[in-house]
């Protein structure tokens, strides 16, 4: 069964690149840029950011679902046990089970993912490699377009007959 996002949702995904930019200007502590500074969210931080910055609450989920299913996040999911809030502060909200079991199925999910792409660069690499060395199909230069074969005896000036 597929379930339909709500077009704002969808449109929060699309447009995740500028906003999460945007998050990151405006609450820097919850947003960091440095990977290592990544921590899990509280949950009522979505409401609070959609009305501090006039989003819908689905458009806000949507930004927020892209930055959570990034390598960093999940990572931090699996590793500290409090949430935080957009002051960056721990809150009381802890990170359940059903939270770390979701970051490690995307973590699998990133890796299958990096893995396929690394097996296709592997064979366009070996494709290209066979198609340079693979010279075989080439037909040699016509008589007219033969150079002169440089000989000692022609550096000499000696005629060859």
């Amino acid at each position: 069964m597929t379930t339909k996002m709500p077009p704002d949702f969808k449109r929060g995904m699309t447009e995740s690149r500028a906003a999460i930019a945007d998050l990151q200007r405006r609450w820097p502590a919850a947003f960091p840029l440095a990977v290592r500074d990544v921590r899990p969210l509280a949950g009522v931080i979505v409401g609070v950011i959609a009305a501090e910055l006039g989003w819908s609450v689905s458009y806000c989920k949507g930004v927020l679902h892209v930055w959570k299913q990034r390598k960093a996040y999940c990572d931090a999911v699996l590793t500290y046990d409090l949430r935080r809030g957009l002051d960056g502060l721990p809150t009381e909200a802890r990170v359940d089970a059903e939270a770390r079991r979701m970051a490690q199925a995307q973590l699998a999910a990133l890796s299958a993912g990096r893995q396929k792409r690394e097996a296709a660069r592997k064979a366009a690499e070996a494709k290209v490699v066979t198609v340079c060395v693979d010279a075989t199909h080439v037909s040699p230069p016509t008589s007219e377009h033969r150079r002169p074969i440089l000989t000692l005896a022609s550096m000499r000036g000696e005629v060859s007959a």
